[in-house]
């Protein structure tokens, strides 16, 4: 893979994710897309921005997911260092609080809270082998201010 600073980036390939995702690639960094269900939008973000743009299938949910996702990109990079890692997969839920069921809510939380754990934790290691990595969470102005009809976005937000 070269030189060139390498960036994983959950959750690449919703609107905050792609965008990131494209960024990176036009520094010339080395991006690794994880995305969760949408591979063809995973390769077409991969087309459009070269080879720089490399995707892996994870669900930040699953703890085995997220270590495999990163035994990958350490195998990729030829156990060179990973320079960042960018937190921004993402669900949510529009209604009201009392339409909102526990499973719903359960998943949002184990996406936006929890995936954000999985990734950082799995990614401490390549990150402090690089001596200067960075971690980039992206959290929502509904996690500071809240916002109706978004509860349960709000709140993992909140905690990100």
């Amino acid at each position: 893979m070269g030189n060139k600073k390498a960036v994983v980036v959950s959750g690449g390939t919703g609107g905050i994710g792609a965008a990131i995702v494209r960024e990176l690639a036009k520094e010339g960094r080395q991006v690794f897309v994880g995305y969760h269900r949408n591979a063809e939008k995973a390769e077409q973000l991969a087309a459009d921005c070269g080879d720089r743009v490399i995707p892996l299938q994870v669900d930040v949910r699953d703890e085995g997911s997220v270590a495999r996702l990163f035994d990958t990109v350490d195998r990729l990079l030829d156990h060179e260092p990973l320079d960042a890692l960018v937190n921004a997969a993402g669900i949510d839920h529009y209604g009201l609080l009392q339409d909102l069921d526990m499973d719903h809510w359960q998943d949002i939380l184990a996406v936006n809270v929890t995936g954000s754990f999985l990734m950082v934790r799995a990614a401490l290691p390549q990150l402090i082998h690089a001596k200067h990595g960075s971690i980039l969470n992206i959290s929502s102005i509904w996690g500071a201010r809240g916002a109706s009809c978004e509860v349960a976005y709000s709140t993992s937000k909140g905690a990100v």
